[in-house]
């Protein structure tokens, strides 16, 4: 019966997936260069110091069918080129990995079969949390700074408080905020006891170089995970 509910479980997200965006795929020499939608991301991952960096393209805007990159065209992050990887639920994509480094500018520069070039850049900025804690008491509110600069306009920081069962988030977007408070209603969210508390930083915005459809690129910085013991 558990088997049963789960394979549910798993059929009814795909399905839910699928009708929202399209996992299709089609290579990129067989449609107008015109009506490409370019995504791109690049994430910071500090426990386990890796950075990543992500691509798709797709058809007709950006729920459209996934584009495999055709010979005369690709993608290249930060000078090296992306190699194409697929899936049941993403369809065609490109992303790489590596050891993370003090970098913070991230370049993507898509050339389609017709040699059209798309450069778009992001910056990425850490969010580090400091003087966690190691007991607090959930009636009190906490104000956790961090190591960086502060929000830009546009720019999401989000503390999440783990506890063994559950995921409950606070966040922020206020620009210039350099810390973010978490209220003793947010606290009565998690379990008592031990919780890990992390940051995600996360910026979005449209490209600078697309199609007339557009597109958008994200940074995103997931900071080392603090244990607190919740009283």
């Amino acid at each position: 019966m558990k088997n049963l509910f789960i394979g549910l479980l798993i059929a009814a997200f795909a399905l839910l997936f699928s009708a929202c965006v399209s996992n299709e795929v089609a290579d990129s020499d067989k449609v107008s260069q015109e009506e490409i939608y370019q995504t791109y991301r690049v994430t910071v991952d500090a426990s386990d110091q890796s950075v990543t960096g992500f691509s798709s393209f797709r058809f007709g805007g950006s729920s459209g069918t996934t584009l495999r990159l055709t010979a005369g065209s690709n993608v290249t992050w930060n000078g090296t080129e992306m190699q194409q990887q697929q899936n049941y639920f993403m369809g065609a994509y490109y992303e790489k990995s590596e050891k993370a480094s003090l970098q913070s500018k991230h370049s993507f520069v898509f050339t389609d079969t017709e040699k059209n070039v798309y450069t778009n850049e992001i910056e990425l900025m850490p969010a580090e949390p400091q003087d966690v804690p190691a007991q607090f008491n959930s009636n009190k509110s906490l104000t956790i700074s961090w190591a960086g600069q502060p929000l830009r306009e546009g720019e999401v920081l989000t503390c999440n408080l783990k506890d063994s069962t559950f995921t409950t988030s606070v966040s922020i977007d206020l620009m210039g905020a350099t810390s973010i408070q978490i209220k003793p209603e947010d606290w009565k969210k998690t379990k008592m006891g031990l919780i890990n508390l992390s940051f995600e930083r996360s910026y979005k915005q449209n490209l600078d170089e697309a199609t007339h459809l557009g597109g958008s690129i994200e940074a995103v910085y997931i900071s080392n995970s603090y244990p607190i013991e919740i009283e």
